[in-house]
């Protein structure tokens, strides 16, 4: 079956189009990040945007899997592995897939009826057998689709490709990349991250972009790294993302045989790692909460080759950022719009937390204020629990150290009133005291929540073995 590549991809880059499509969406403040456009070996076009700095390394999410394919692929060339192959033979704890057998094209396709398989997010990536544990433990591998029968996106599917790469090629995931792949090819800026704090990102929230590394930061923290990491965990630079696109346009990774394979769609579009519709053969990558969206085209009926890094999250921009790509071929295509959603919000609230040395003062200063003679007692009581909630609210997300801060200032400022002269009774104290009591109870649940969420993401494994059939 040869591709389907329509006139879309063949038309004429229109640069002055696309420039001012970037113009206005950069106004917006839903771009931060870098674009290229190569035609042949001409650098076509480049720009930062929002202010983003120049040469960094951005998370690219799922395109990873047109790395993985073409590791499969490379593996499949040395005669290691089939396509037709069946994962239970490479992977044989995968009883539960092995009637009907699922094979190696279908997991690269989409198209193996796995749901998404995403038990994420973890603090370490886990071991194999602890992901499978986590996967029949929620009964993920038993609900599955007849193999072949339809297309249904699964990180999951490539997670499994993920590990048998390792089991074929006898080394690490992240190694046999790197050595058949990312070398020959020079493209040295490709890596996982282990870590965090170099993961550039934002969020679009309801105060404007707002930087991922202070939203739901002990989230994020646990976040940042996907498990089995072949399904959406590599970053790369602008140029070595292009560089990707133009290695695959040019025929450097792979047999023409194998290559035209990796381009030949199963169902909707989706091929071995690539899309391929009319506009050429591409891949997105989105990682939420982390705030990042990368894209890659390229075409073997043309020349033009367009990436895109972005370290602000698909769900915040609409339409998606590959749609500017129309201005680019046609000169016309949609205007970009931010917007936040749910994940935005809390990420604005939980940027709004006040450290804990800063909250310590404030209420020192109420446990103060409290003491002096002559005061509403029950008043000051009631208003210091609707602070100690509050205060509770802001700073659950800053761990056990702010919580303990605000329940400290909570104590003091609600203990304080009853030392000293005689209370007196305001007309309104009971309502004053409903409402500190519902603000205190409301912070402490909430407190309550996130360290159990907290404790749950550091290590949830014992709780899967727990619930393991």
């Amino acid at each position: 079956m040869t591709p389907l590549l329509l006139s879309f991809a063949l038309a004429a880059p229109d640069v002055a189009a696309f420039d001012a499509a970037l113009d206005q969406a950069e106004a917006t403040g839903g771009l931060y990040g870098e674009v290229v456009v190569l035609d042949g070996a001409t650098e076509l076009y480049r720009r930062r945007l929002g202010g983003a700095p120049e040469g960094g390394a951005y998370r690219i999410g799922s395109i990873s899997k047109s790395v993985t394919a073409a590791t499969v692929l490379s593996l499949v060339d040395d005669g290691e592995l089939g396509l037709d192959s069946a994962i239970h033979e490479v992977l044989p704890e995968l009883t539960e897939l092995a009637d009907p057998p699922v094979t190696v094209h279908q997991l690269l396709t989409h198209t193996s009826g796995l749901p998404g398989l995403d038990i994420a997010p973890w603090s370490r990536e886990p071991t194999f057998d602890e992901w499978l544990t986590g996967l029949r433990s929620n009964q993920l591998l038993a609900e599955r689709e007849p193999p072949g029968s339809a297309h249904r996106y699964s990180n999951g599917g490539y997670l499994l490709l993920t590990e048998a790469i390792r089991r074929v090629d006898g080394r690490s995931y992240e190694a046999s990349v790197r050595e058949r792949l990312l070398d020959p090819l020079g493209l040295d800026s490709f890596h996982i991250h282990e870590g965090w704090n170099d993961v550039p990102g934002h969020l679009w929230t309801p105060l404007g972009r707002v930087e991922s590394r202070r939203a739901l930061p002990h989230l994020l923290r646990h976040d940042a790294r996907w498990d089995l990491g072949g399904a959406g965990a590599w970053s790369a630079t602008v140029d070595d993302l292009a560089g990707w696109g133009t290695a695959w346009r040019d025929g450097q990774l792979l047999t023409p045989e194998l290559r035209g394979a990796a381009i030949t769609p199963a169902l909707d579009h989706y091929a071995l790692g690539w899309v391929v519709d009319e506009t050429g053969v591409w891949h997105n990558g989105a990682l939420s909460p982390v705030g990042v969206y990368a894209y890659v085209r390229w075409s073997p009926d043309d020349d033009v080759v367009v990436a895109w890094v972005n370290a602000v999250d698909r769900s915040s921009v609409t339409p998606e950022v590959r749609a500017l790509t129309g201005h680019l071929f046609d000169g016309e295509g949609p205007t970009l719009t931010p917007q936040g959603g749910g994940m935005a919000t809390l990420a604005m609230l939980s940027w709004l937390w006040l450290p804990w040395w800063l909250a310590l003062p404030l209420l020192g200063g109420w446990f103060v204020w409290a003491r002096r003679p002559g005061r509403a007692k029950l008043a000051v009581a009631a208003g210091g629990m609707a602070v100690g909630g509050a205060t509770l609210l802001l700073l659950a997300t800053s761990g056990w150290v702010g919580i303990a801060v605000a329940l400290m200032g909570t104590a003091a400022a609600t203990a304080a009133p009853w030392r000293g002269a005689e209370a007196r009774r305001p007309k309104a104290w009971p309502l004053w005291a409903a409402l500190g009591g519902l603000s205190l109870s409301a912070g402490v649940g909430w407190a309550g929540l996130v360290s159990f969420v907290y404790a749950l993401i550091a290590d949830p494994w014992a709780f899967f073995a727990a619930m393991a059939p």
